[in-house]
């Protein structure tokens, strides 16, 4: 009777491992950046490992990456995964910018992110009193985090 017991689990694990929805997004950690900083593109393949990734052309930026990284999660017993590959992209000139899709091929099936708009703007230069006081500007990455989750913060 035990083996019947394990024989449904293991197919209900592997029902609920197969039944996660395959997503393809492209998040920027800015849409607004100043001349002469970065900013990084992180496109984001959930519930699949890919292969075969094809980047876009990152004209009129100067490209650092990709670095790769993978998530795995087991939430309440649903298993999720994520493949991150991230760019960091310096911009060449100011102006507003479409970076275009990304996309990625899994089991005979094509994959695009949508494309990415930025505005690059041009900083000011001005002379900092370093008697006077600094206010510094922080925006998360997300408006709501659960405890243990990593946020980026920028400034």
């Amino acid at each position: 009777m035990k083996p019947f017991y394990l024989i449904i689990i293991l197919i209900s694990c592997a029902y609920s491992l197969t039944a996660q929805k395959v997503e393809f997004v492209a998040t920027a950690s800015s849409k607004k950046v100043v001349m002469g900083d970065y900013f990084q593109v992180t496109y984001s393949l959930k519930n699949a490992e890919g292969r075969n990734f094809k980047p876009p052309k990152f004209t009129g930026f100067d490209v650092q990456g990709p670095s790769t990284g993978f998530k795995q999660y087991n939430i309440n017993g649903k298993i999720s995964s994520e493949q991150n590959f991230i760019y960091n992209l310096i911009p060449r000139k100011v102006g507003k910018f479409t970076i275009p899709a990304a996309s990625i091929r899994l089991n005979g099936k094509n994959y695009k992110t949508k494309p990415i708009k930025v505005e690059i703007i041009k900083g000011e230069n001005r002379q900092i009193d370093t008697n006077s006081d600094l206010i510094l500007k922080a925006e998360p990455s997300v408006s709501e985090a659960y405890v243990g989750q990593s946020i980026q913060l920028d400034f």
